[in-house]
Parts: C-alpha cells; structure tokens; sequence
C-alpha cells in the first residue's frame, strides 16, 4: 500500500523462492542425515561452540517470527470484534499454549489441517471477491514498473534486501527443516518444497494485489486508513468486502497465523531442550522423556517473547522480514558451504557467524530505519541516512562470507574440515 507492488511482492517471491531451492539443493541431503533439529547440523559439522551459537540465534529469530504471526491476530482482533490488540494477542497465545503444551507436535500437526483448509477456503473466497469487485483489474500496470526493483530512491535496495532476507535466510528456518527431517523420504521432501513453492506464489500474489489495489478503493469511498499502523487488507475486508467474503478471508488469515506461530514455538522450544540444554531423545539415561517433558515447558517463555515484540513493533511483516535478516547475516554461510565446500571448517564458521552477526548489529544500530520503519529500538545518529536503509541486509552476509572463505583457507592445516558424521 505504502511502498507500490514489488514492496509486497518481494516477500512472496523471497519466501516461495526459498522453498524451491530448499528443494533443489537441500531437502534431500538433509532428510539422508537423521537430524532432530537444525543446529544438529552445525554441531556435526563445526562442533559444540557452533551448535550453541546458532541455537540461540535460531530462538531469537523464532521468537521474532512468532511476534509477526500475533500482530495480525491481534488487528484481526481488534479490527473485527473491537477487543484491544494486546488482549486479542493474549487470548489467541493462551490458546495456543493449551494445546502445544500437553500435546506437542502431535497437537501442531492435527490443528494445522484444520488451519489449513480455512486457509483454501479463504483464499478461493479472496479470489472471487477480487473477480466480482474488478481489484484485479485495476494494478497491472504498476506489475511492470521496474522502478521499485532498480532505483533506490524508490525502495529498490530496501526490495533487493527483502528478497535476500526471505529468499536465502529462510533456507535455515526452523519450521522449514524440521518438515524435512520429519518427512520419512528425500524425493518426498523435495517435492514436498517445490510443491510449497509455487503453492506460496499463488497464495500470496492475490493478496498484495489487494493491498495496492485498495489505495483508489480507499480514496474513492472517503475511507481514512492509517497504513502504517493498521493492516490495510484487513481495514479492507472490514469496510468494504461484503460479509460473506470478509469472514472466510479472515478466518483464513488468522488460520495462517496461528498454524505458523504453534509450530515456530514447538522447533523454538525443541532446540533450547536439545541444542542448548543437552536432552538427547536416544540417551538411555531417560533424557528421551525430559526432552519431550522441558521441550512442552519451554513453549511457554518463547510465547511470551513473542508477545513481547508484538507488542513493542506491531507491523507483521516487519517483524517476519527480520526474522529472516538476523539468520542471514551469520548462519547461512556456514550452512551452505558447511554442505557444498569441503573446505570448510569450524575457525571458519565460528569466524564468519561473529562477523556477520556483529555487522548486522552494528548496522541495525547506525541505521535510522529497517525497511521502512523508523528504528525506535536502538539508534545512534549521526551515521548512516535512511537512504541506506537495505544495505545492511546486504553487506552482513557478504562479510561473513568473505570471512568464512579466508578463514578456512588460513586455517586447513591447523584444523583440518570434519566430516559431517
């Protein structure tokens, strides 16, 4: 709404392009290796140092994400049923914790195929509703205006920077690798991506349709809209759609939310218990059962850090972008070449995880706003403009690239690359 077209459809295409290279380069060698949860994999290949490292990072991301998924409950909330933001936000999370506390995956699977058919039919009801109204009608020309994707001083480096945090940081997202570690075959898990790929595409795309769309619906019914506090497809939905569409778009919304949320707080939670905490359900000293026992009690606090950063940066999308970001400054390169080059080892890794990280934070610290939104959480003037909004997105990966490939290269005498055993 804000920002035209590709500011929203830069989200989609990252996202549904990272599920296809899931895919294409990594669904199968990772199902083959019988890992629980996604730090496995670094503890294997760089050891003990990484595996903590990358835990963390990986809660904080999740507990991020999970943030994201409550800010639409808590507008759906307030917008339609006129209960505050913060107390819908309460309920729904309460909610969740009653079911993903005694049951587990288990309860995450079972309530997702519920969840997911309100998602079908929400959007079937969103299509035919931008078929009858003619929305859909109404944008194709901004779909070929280039200038959101190559001038800066439209968004362009902000979009790029979209692109790179949902496209490639979401290659290691929690939720993501954990389906390919519970799917029992490689071809299985690879097709299961490409499928979620281009199902993401078709998804997806109506909805930022509608959000650019509503911009003349808006001014043409003298409707006041706040884009920058309030979703505007739901504002949409609320006003102008009629009954019949308005309910299922919207219980297909929350749907999404809520499916998305129980399970990032399930792998958020496994990976304190198992990575951080040490509780291996193969350990014959009865860990199995305090795994599964400390993993149910520790989606307690991931809930209400979610809470918390929904409460302190109420914008959706913001929050699931950053999500991202975070995971792509310092965790991505060592998982990449931690696979494909054989040169890599555990100084390099833990090398490249520092750098990345610390440029992304130093950045976010410099910088007065984070695609788009202005940085009321940690800002030092004096530095950096908002037109260098999207760089450091850019920048932290490409340091911590640079650092893993020179490190490793230093460093294969004295610590020779370990198999991935």
């Amino acid at each position: 709404f804000l920002y035209g077209f590709w500011s929203g459809a830069a989200m989609i295409i990252g996202l549904s392009g990272a599920l296809i290279l899931i895919g294409l380069f990594f669904a199968e060698p990772l199902n083959k290796m019988k890992l629980l949860t996604p730090p496995d994999f670094y503890r294997r290949k760089y050891g003990r140092a990484m595996e903590v490292m990358v835990s963390s990072l990986m809660v904080f991301s999740s507990t991020i994400f999970v943030g994201g998924c409550l800010v639409a409950v808590g507008f759906i909330f307030q917008i339609f049923l006129g209960i505050s933001y913060w107390l819908g936000i309460l309920i729904v999370s309460v909610g969740i914790l009653m079911y993903t506390v005694p049951g587990g995956l288990i309860s995450v699977v079972n309530t997702d195929l519920i969840q997911l058919a309100m998602v079908l039919v929400g959007v079937i009801a969103l299509v035919i509703f931008m078929m009858t109204s003619g929305i859909g009608t109404e944008i194709p020309q901004e779909i070929f205006d280039t200038h959101q994707i190559i001038n800066p001083g439209n968004g362009a480096l902000i979009n790029l920077a979209i692109l790179l945090a949902l496209g490639v940081g979401n290659i290691i997202a929690v939720d993501f690798l954990g389906r390919i570690f519970a799917i029992d075959n490689p071809k299985t898990a690879k097709w299961a991506f490409y499928i979620a790929g281009i199902g993401t595409l078709l998804v997806g795309i109506p909805f930022i349709i509608i959000g650019t769309a509503s911009t003349g619906i808006f001014d043409t019914l003298n409707i006041p809209v706040d884009p920058a506090n309030e979703p505007v497809l739901l504002t949409l939905l609320a006003n102008v759609s009629p009954t019949v569409f308005s309910i299922p778009i919207t219980l297909g919304i929350l749907a999404a939310a809520v499916s998305t949320a129980d399970g990032l707080i399930v792998a958020a939670s496994s990976i304190i218990s198992h990575n951080l905490l040490g509780y291996n359900p193969e350990d014959i000293n009865n860990h199995g059962d305090k795994l599964l026992f400390v993993s149910r009690l520790n989606t307690i606090p991931i809930a209400i850090l979610g809470i918390l950063f929904a409460m302190f940066i109420p914008v959706s999308g913001i929050l699931i972008i950053l999500s991202f970001d975070i995971l792509l400054s310092g965790a991505v390169v060592p998982f990449i070449l931690g696979l494909f080059w054989s040169k890599s080892n555990t100084p390099a890794a833990i090398a490249s995880f520092l750098s990345g990280s610390f440029t992304r934070l130093i950045l976010f610290v410099l910088t007065p706003s984070f695609y788009g939104l202005s940085n009321n959480v940690m800002f030092i003037e004096g530095f950096f403009t908002s037109a260098f909004d999207g760089m450091p997105t850019i920048i932290s990966p490409a340091v911590s690239l640079i650092t893993f490939v020179l490190v490793a290269l230093v460093t294969q005498k004295s610590h020779p690359p370990r198999e991935i055993i």
